[in-house]
């Protein structure tokens, strides 16, 4: 944690618009060292898969994210017991049963405004769902002080996060992927080398 704001740690080792020049185990032993929950991504566009969940439970005993768009309650089911804690859901609320064990990603200001406080919810800069249409990364409308001003439950900052010094006021959490170790290095974590 820095100060009382939890570090979702991701390891993944691409996105649909660029391959990172680390290896998924590499980034899964600093995700491992600085976060408080550890983010795998299922999905084939991000290289994941839920074999990733398994393996990764047998390594820790911390919260696992399963971060995928998650469009059907199945997918999450399937997350569930592949060993995930939580499963992330974009643009979509999923059934009553499943929102005590799901982070909601909502795609507008409009949706943030449908989800209930007790809810835990993730403000991705990016809107995901466009950019997968589109083939490049869209920007989200709304900003992270804008989703905080309307939303007053627990709030995840995600995208663009570098350094330490790019958190938001008022996040309750961020997610931090595409620079695990950029920022990881920002909040004092000694790098090792790659063999």
């Amino acid at each position: 944690m820095i100060g009382n704001i939890e570090i979702i740690a991701e390891a993944k080792e691409k996105s649909p618009w660029f391959k990172f020049p680390y290896k998924r185990d590499y980034l899964l032993d600093i995700a491992i060292d600085i976060g408080d929950m550890i983010s795998i991504p299922t999905g084939q566009e991000w290289g994941g898969s839920l074999v990733h969940i398994t393996e990764t439970r047998k390594r820790t005993d911390k919260p696992i994210l399963a971060k995928n768009i998650h469009p059907k309650d199945r997918d999450l089911e399937m997350a569930f017991d592949a060993g995930a804690t939580y499963g992330l859901v974009v643009g979509r609320i999923p059934a009553d049963k499943y929102l005590g064990r799901c982070m909601i990603e909502p795609s507008s200001l409009e949706q943030l405004l449908q989800i209930p406080n007790d809810v835990m919810v993730v403000w991705n800069q990016r809107d995901i769902i466009q950019s997968l249409k589109l083939g490049y990364e869209v920007r989200q409308k709304g900003t992270f002080q804008e989703a905080r001003a309307i939303f007053d439950g627990w709030l995840c900052q995600a995208s663009y996060l570098k350094t330490i010094e790019d958190i938001k006021k008022g996040a309750d959490a961020v997610l931090v992927g595409t620079n695990l170790v950029g920022f990881a290095t920002s909040i004092g974590y000694k790098i090792k080398e790659l063999k």
